[in-house]
């Protein structure tokens, strides 16, 4: 994406068509050492970030997220490749560039904490995509994606922790608090479900 804004006008779009070609090439070699009789993630990249919450930078591939990789850098360098804009190329190939990064950090990220990130990170260019080179009715396309797109995420990502507490509270010993144990939402707190028990008992009516 740096090099767009590096090189001659004449060039922004070779390169980033070789920025995309690149892309695709890296998921080639990805799924060339990816091991099909192993089972879980591969290929993992693990560095230190939020120590106090106990969230690493955490990157990896499975059998799910390795064919959407590859076809989302596919779907990129088909793009890329497609007919250039004729206003603002440098801002238009950074911008698909930039979410076509996006979209490979959402399908690899090991945390939710990241994958959020790179989803909303996701949203920014295409709203920029779509509200600058959309069609006739651009900027209200763009305000309807982008309030799609929060609510599709919004929805799972606060009916999910709901669902699990409450779950723990009416079934301790259900398959929910074992989530809740294993610290899948907060890595780095367990809920003490016999106190939020105890307080629900207090707050309940006699």
């Amino acid at each position: 994406m740096v090099g767009v804004w590096c090189c001659p006008a004449a060039w922004v779009r070779r390169v980033a068509v070789g920025g995309g070609i690149a892309t695709l090439l890296w998921t080639g070699l990805v799924l060339a050492q990816f091991d099909v009789h192993t089972a879980g993630w591969q290929m993992g990249e693990q560095v230190p970030w939020l120590g106090m919450l106990g969230l690493n930078y955490g990157l990896a591939v499975d059998g799910v997220s390795l064919p959407l990789l590859g076809l989302s850098s596919l779907v990129l360098l088909l793009v890329l490749s497609s007919e250039p804009p004729v206003v603002r190329p440098r801002l238009y190939y950074s911008l698909l560039l930039l979410a076509g990064a996006a979209v490979a950090g959402a399908f690899l990220a090991q945390n939710v904490l990241l994958f959020f990130l790179f989803y909303e990170l996701e949203l920014l260019p295409l709203y920029l995509l779509i509200g600058i080179w959309g069609g006739v009715r651009r900027d209200y396309a763009a305000v309807n994606y982008s309030q799609l797109k929060q609510g599709a995420f919004s929805s799972p990502a606060v009916s999910k922790p709901t669902a699990s507490l409450w779950g723990g509270l009416q079934h301790p010993q259900s398959t929910v608090t074992s989530a809740l144990n294993n610290r899948f939402w907060c890595p780095q707190y367990n809920y003490n479900l016999r106190q939020l028990k105890l307080l629900k008992e207090l707050s309940s009516p006699h």
